[in-house]
């Protein structure tokens, strides 16, 4: 009996021929479910047994993450990078005040040109400053 119902050939069949698919045919006495339960378990004491091998291999690469350190030059600019957020921080802030005192309309256009470029170069120094931070 060939069949793909799965119910039917546990409820025919005691005998199976199976083809692994290699040009192997294996002799198995019982159903196609006790067969399916049979082969996940040798399925998975193949697993366990190649496991310990491949374990060490895996800590040890993971054991030895190469970890950056930072360079001078970039530790410098970390530095540096520390003191210009906080002046800008501090120039924000100070164009914030102004934007809410009710200033004269020309000071307020020219004073929200500056606070757009204030805000992109605190976007891309805060970005530069994590990435300097995480390698530290």
């Amino acid at each position: 009996m060939i069949s793909h119902d799965r119910f039917f050939l546990d409820s025919i069949v005691d005998h199976l021929f199976v083809l692994d698919g290699t040009g192997e045919v294996y002799d198995f006495p019982g159903n196609y479910t006790e067969w399916r339960a049979y082969s996940d378990e040798r399925q998975r004491t193949k697993e366990v047994s190649a496991k310990p091998a491949e374990e060490p291999a895996r800590e040890k690469q993971r054991s030895e993450p190469e970890r950056q350190k930072l360079t001078y030059k970039e530790r410098r600019e970390f530095e540096a990078l520390e003191t210009e957020l906080e002046a800008l921080n501090e120039e924000k802030a100070q164009l914030e005040a102004l934007f809410n005192s009710g200033a004269a309309s020309e000071e307020i256009a020219s004073a929200s040109v500056r606070y757009q470029e204030v805000t992109q170069l605190l976007d891309e120094k805060e970005m530069r400053w994590l990435e300097l931070s995480e390698k530290a």
